[in-house]
Parts: structure tokens; C-alpha cells; sequence
């Protein structure tokens, strides 16, 4: 398990950030992100034209085509009855199903796929969260956001794994340390103002 503190967007930031965003497509990208826990990736497809690995007996980079591609979401893998979305070729080539966000509209499928480019999304938000949050934010902070807040209201770690994606618990486990500012709060409660 990492060291690290990660950075999320909490709830009441989101929906700062939802209520300032006018762009359907956009507001709808942060939706999945956000309510559903997916990748950017997962959300408008990714292609990447090679990939590099250490050669162990050389130690040398080797370059070499990468054939896998991630597909972005489309209609038919939301399945509104039983709420579900179905990630079919997700990063490491993982299918899985995750939670659909509370309040999809019969409207967003309209918009699916979402035609944004990864680089458009990712400086769009950038811009956003400086605006309304006052800080820099990348858009899988979202997915950070998800996970915490999911944790915070009693979903169990292998559930949450499951919907992450991530093949290793101890992965998921990043999102069971405490929140410092949470952490903060819980010994004011208890000790008065320190």
C-alpha cells in the first residue's frame, strides 16, 4: 500500500463543480466519473499507439505497438433496469460491472458516446476546479471522490474493489485511510478545538 495522501473532490465540491458546468457532455463525463467510479478512459475510449517495456535480460526500453483499445461508453452498455453499467475492455482488458449514478435520465443516452477528446476533458475540468474550487484538480479525482464517498457510507472494501477495477485489495485500500481533515474533526468533537 502506497504512502500517499490521495486527492479526491468530495461531495459538496462536486456539486459546487455540477452546478457550475453548462456543457451537457462535459457534466455528464463528471457524472460517470463521479457516480459510477469510472476511468477517463472507461468514459470517452483510449488508443495508445505503442507502449514501452524494460527488457530485463538487456535493461534496455523496448518500443513496441500496442493493439489494445479501450472503447467509450456507449448506450447499450447501461442497462437501466437493473442499474448497471457494463465495462467490457476496461484498463488491463478487465470487464466489470459498476453501479449506474443516482439520477441518469433516459435524456444522457442522446449523448453517448461522448464525442471529447481525453486532452479537451482533462483541461476543461483543470479550468473548472480553479474557477469554482479554487484549486488545481485532475478529473480522476472524481474516481478518488467515488471511492471515498462510497467508503464513507459502508460500502465494503471487496465490493468497492470490484467496482474500481483494481486486481490487488491493497490497491483499493488506499481509500480506507482517514481523511486528515476528517481525522482533524473527529478529535475536535472529541477533545474540544486543538
Amino acid at each position: 500500500m502506497t504512502n500517499k495522501l490521495i486527492t479526491y473532490i468530495k461531495e459538496e465540491e462536486f456539486e459546487k463543480l455540477l452546478k457550475a458546468e453548462k456543457k451537457k457532455e462535459f457534466k455528464l463525463a463528471y457524472l460517470f466519473a463521479f457516480g459510477s467510479g469510472l476511468r477517463l478512459s472507461e468514459i470517452v475510449g483510449y488508443k495508445r499507439k505503442f507502449r514501452t517495456k524494460l527488457n530485463k535480460e538487456t535493461k534496455i526500453v523496448e518500443k513496441f505497438d500496442d493493439v489494445k483499445e479501450i472503447l467509450p461508453l456507449t448506450a447499450d452498455k447501461i442497462d437501466l433496469g437493473r442499474r448497471i453499467i457494463r465495462i467490457i475492455g476496461g484498463k488491463g482488458m478487465k470487464d466489470r460491472i459498476v453501479p449506474l449514478f443516482p439520477g441518469f435520465r433516459q435524456e444522457y443516452f442522446k449523448l453517448l458516446p461522448l464525442k471529447i477528446k481525453r486532452s479537451t476533458l482533462q483541461s476543461h475540468f483543470k479550468v473548472l476546479c480553479k474557477r469554482v474550487l479554487g484549486r488545481d484538480c485532475h478529473l480522476h479525482e472524481l474516481r478518488h471522490g467515488f471511492a471515498i464517498a462510497n467508503k464513507n457510507k459502508g460500502v465494503g472494501i471487496s465490493d468497492l474493489q470490484n467496482a474500481l477495477g483494481h486486481s490487488r485489495i491493497e490497491t483499493t485500500g488506499i481509500y480506507l485511510k482517514a481523511d486528515p481533515e476528517d481525522m482533524l474533526k473527529s478529535f475536535n468533537r472529541a477533545w474540544g478545538n486543538i
